[in-house]
């Protein structure tokens, strides 16, 4: 009976007689018989200028914008131009691995990326790892670390995923001729190399076994993988992942059948697909079934067809992509978060004309396709803005493969000057800009095990207005002050007033706090807030030949008070008796500007009164 490989090679040799050997990260696809994919648009646009022909396994990497970096199949890198970047021919991968490589940027570097290769069925080249630097060749990048030696023999077999630090990256294998997954985890100092090993599930010992995909769900926290073989049943296997530890446990064994090659989750998580080569299906699981029982009980056929399928890939709409080998479209599984026939799966998918789908599409790191939260939403009252946090999806029952949940929020209003009202911690905050503009907020969701950041420019166009009060904000008990604001067309005043000023007269002493609010022509308001300290002062306040005088306060700056029980006159002296001015009083409180006087001490003398009295005024500037 003919193998994988031969038969896969056949169709490819009836079909193309000429066969050349050869987020937004995951943007550009490029695979198959020089086939491409660009889902910057939905649906997504076909390319035809990839230069890369791979019956099975290959990887793709944009940067962050979407631009195409590199693509290989394991063997040759292809840089952005589509011409061999420098350096970049003899990887150990191969281009007949089902998955043959797969690219990963080193953390807290944005020009190193990793591409980590699987030899085929087995073989001595084993999983290895070549380092591009995307400095070099003037941007166009070259591989300056070839075929470093991680572990072999090893499987067909590479994925990769986030650590629970949202940072480092887990490459994930598995050994042959064992039992044993081995994840290695990628961080700003390199590759450790200490990896954690998981012994469980299926000894692989037989080179066609090696063969089936390996895939971590988007939100990290399960593992399936499928082994082939062309006439023994082998099983679709399930497990936990922690992303922390690294650690892989509780095995569920979904179905044991013949050719299974492919395999995917659902961006929720909660479905996982396989596919069976030689028998042309493709099946779900519902892993919110429940008990393990019930996961492996609730198996859907979606499709049995004439066209040998290959590779399941998710891509960033949300879709997952199906390899038909020697067919110029690939099958599209529109709905995977749904239910059986709800997941809406199409066997003519998009058209790839006139380029050809091979066995194999690009590995990515899952966490590319882990559903992003929800957009925020806001309203702008003037320079005021609402927010309100998207609705996050709660697990549901025993759906742990679901079980992520929030932890907390974070608002960044993108106003700096605003200074520790920048940020915010609540679900549905307010803030008020300082100025108008352009202003780009951040709500970044921490959930257990992951965090997610929603972006969102905001415009403010309208102002409240800038008031300002004007007045002597310290004065004594019983003066007389008027507080006058500007910059609004209209007032109110927290004492009810509704002019531009006030006039206040404390008979009590202490630290009192007025508002006043101002409402401009565009109809925004905004308010001042002001305090007044009032103080007792030192001052004369003498009883003395039927005389009661009051004068405060001592030292005086601006104004001088006079208090007195009968209308009286004063002479106002300077040191040497020299008269500088007349005041007169009547009963009760008489306040004097003295702001012309010169910083000193002055003589104020009753005038007509029968005993003539002399008080001491101090100035001060």
């Amino acid at each position: 009976m003919k193998t994988l490989k031969s038969i896969v090679f056949l169709q490819i040799f009836i079909l193309h007689t000429v066969l050349i050997t050869a987020q937004n990260e995951a943007q550009k696809w490029y695979f198959g018989n020089q086939a491409g994919l660009d889902f910057a648009t939905n649906p997504p646009t076909v390319l035809t200028n990839g230069m890369m022909t791979t019956a099975e396994g290959c990887a793709s990497i944009s940067d962050a914008n979407g631009n195409l970096l590199f693509y290989t199949d394991g063997i040759t890198v292809y840089n952005q131009t589509h011409t061999i970047m420098a350096n970049g021919i003899g990887l150990m991968g191969n281009g007949s691995t089902t998955q043959s490589s797969i690219i990963v940027k080193q953390p807290g570097n944005s020009n190193i990326y990793y591409i980590f290769t699987q030899g085929a069925t087995a073989s001595i080249n084993g999983f290895c790892y070549s380092i591009v630097d995307m400095n070099l060749a003037a941007g166009l990048g070259s591989v300056t670390v070839i075929n470093a030696l991680i572990n072999t023999p090893s499987c067909e077999k590479i994925a990769a995923v986030r650590h629970c630090n949202g940072v480092d990256t887990w490459i994930i294998s598995h050994d042959y001729n064992s039992n044993t997954f081995r994840a290695t985890l990628l961080t700003a100092a390199g590759l450790s190399s200490t990896p954690v090993l998981s012994s469980i599930g299926s000894v692989i010992q037989t080179p066609i076994h090696t063969l089936g995909q390996l895939k971590v769900s988007p939100n990290g926290k399960k593992i399936g993988l499928t082994i082939y073989d062309t006439s023994i049943p082998m099983p679709f296997e399930l497990y936990d992942f922690d992303q922390a530890t690294g650690v892989i446990s509780n095995l569920i064994t979904l179905q044991s059948a013949t050719s299974g090659y492919g395999c995917e989750f659902s961006p929720d998580g909660s479905k996982f697909y396989g596919s069976l080569f030689q028998t042309n299906q493709i099946y779900q699981w519902d892993l919110c079934a429940g008990s393990n029982t019930a996961i492996v009980a609730s198996q859907y056929l979606l499709s049995s067809t004439l066209t040998s399928v290959g590779s399941l890939q998710l891509a960033i709409d949300g879709k997952i992509y199906v390899a038909l080998a020697g067919k110029n479209y690939l099958g599209e599984i529109n709905n995977p978060n749904l239910s059986g026939a709800s997941c809406n799966y199409n066997p003519s998918g998009i058209s790839i004309a006139p380029k050809m789908s091979m066995l194999g599409l690009p590995n990515f790191i899952s966490g590319y396709f882990n559903p992003k939260a929800p957009p925020f939403t806001y309203s702008v009252s003037c320079q005021n803005t609402s927010f309100t946090a998207g609705t996050i999806a709660s697990s549901v029952g025993l759906c742990s493969s679901l079980n992520n949940p929030l932890n907390s929020i974070q608002w960044i209003f993108g106003d700096p000057a605003s200074g520790a009202a920048n940020s915010s911690t609540l679900n549905n905050p307010s803030h008020s800009y300082s100025s108008a503009g352009n202003y780009t907020v951040k709500c970044i969701y921490y959930f257990n095990c992951s965090t997610d950041t929603v972006i969102l420019p905001v415009n403010i166009t309208n102002l409240g207005p800038t008031l300002s009060v004007a007045g002597t904000f310290t004065i004594c008990k019983k003066e007389k002050r008027v507080y006058t604001t500007t910059g609004a067309s209209s007032y109110s005043w927290s004492t009810g007033a509704s002019t531009n000023s006030i006039s206040l007269n404390p008979t009590t002493s202490g630290t009192f706090t007025y508002m006043v609010t101002g409402l401009n022509s565009a109809g925004c308001s905004a308010s001042k807030i002001f305090t007044v300290t009032v103080n007792n002062c030192n001052g004369f306040d003498v009883v003395q030949n039927n005389l009661h005088v009051n004068i405060y306060p001592i030292p005086a700056n601006d104004l001088l008070v006079i208090e007195t029980d009968i209308d009286l006159d004063f002479e106002l002296l300077n040191q040497n008796g020299q008269l500088l001015r007349k005041l007169s009083t009547t009963a009760g409180k008489n306040t004097f500007d003295i702001t012309d006087l010169k910083k000193g001490i002055y003589m104020l003398k009753t005038k007509n009164h029968a005993a003539p009295v002399v008080f001491k005024v101090v100035k001060i500037e």
